[in-house]
């Protein structure tokens, strides 16, 4: 079986390995995620979900890395893709861009969402923020 040292605890596991291993100090989404053995099935939204909502209540200025993280990891996960959380997260990472439009255009080409009105809303109501009136209209 697979021998490879136990970086947390300074042990060893013997015969299984649980994912590539994240240091204690990385943000709780990364550590859950990656302590999932590949049978469990996972809500990957929830966990970011929890995540953003934990760092909001306990450090507000650095919310936006993990949102920011957040569409990231969850980009790489289509089966997430309809998921309303998804959508929240990408909404909110976009309302702190200097583009939000283009964010959530990127949103809408990689199928994120695109089954909520929440996305064409967003992107509407960012449009005519701008004055793009007719852009907002097609949206």
């Amino acid at each position: 079986g697979a021998l490879r040292a136990d970086q947390e605890t300074g042990g060893t596991t013997v015969g299984k390995t649980r994912g590539p291993w994240v240091p204690p100090e990385a943000p709780l989404a990364e550590r859950t995620l990656s302590t999932q053995r590949p049978s469990q099935e996972l809500d990957r939204v929830e966990v970011w979900w929890t995540h953003i909502q934990r760092a909001a209540d306990s450090k507000p200025a650095g919310v936006g890395d993990v949102v920011e993280r957040a569409c990231r990891d969850l980009a790489k996960h289509p089966q997430t893709y309809n998921d309303r959380r998804h959508l929240r997260i990408w909404v909110r990472h976009a309302s702190v861009q200097s583009r939000p439009d283009q964010v959530l255009c990127l949103a809408e080409e990689t199928g994120i969402g695109v089954k909520h009105s929440l996305l064409y809303e967003a992107l509407a109501n960012e449009l005519e923020r701008q004055r793009r009136f007719l852009a907002a209209e097609a949206a």
